[in-house]
């Protein structure tokens, strides 16, 4: 398991410092599941990136993580994530 360097400290004084993500899954009225990764940047909290996806996998969150890097090439933020269940 990696360091926790995050501390439960959710804010930041300026975007790119720290970028939360997490994937949440919807059940649809038509039966079937939508699962949803997004990065959130704790500086102004909007979503830098998210996809939409069928199911909860590494694909889908590697594919979200991809998107930020190629909107953001020179942030280092802290990057955090729960560790799932």
């Amino acid at each position: 398991m990696a360091e926790n360097l995050l501390s439960r400290k959710f804010s930041a004084d300026k975007t790119s410092q720290k970028w939360l993500t997490d994937v949440t899954e919807f059940k649809l009225t038509n039966g079937t599941k939508a699962c949803l990764s997004a990065i959130l940047d704790l500086g102004d909290r909007s979503i830098i990136s998210y996809v939409i996806g069928k199911s909860n996998n590494n694909n889908l969150v590697f594919e979200t993580f991809n998107k930020v890097i190629k909107l953001y090439p020179n942030s280092k933020p802290i990057f955090h994530s729960d560790s799932g269940f």
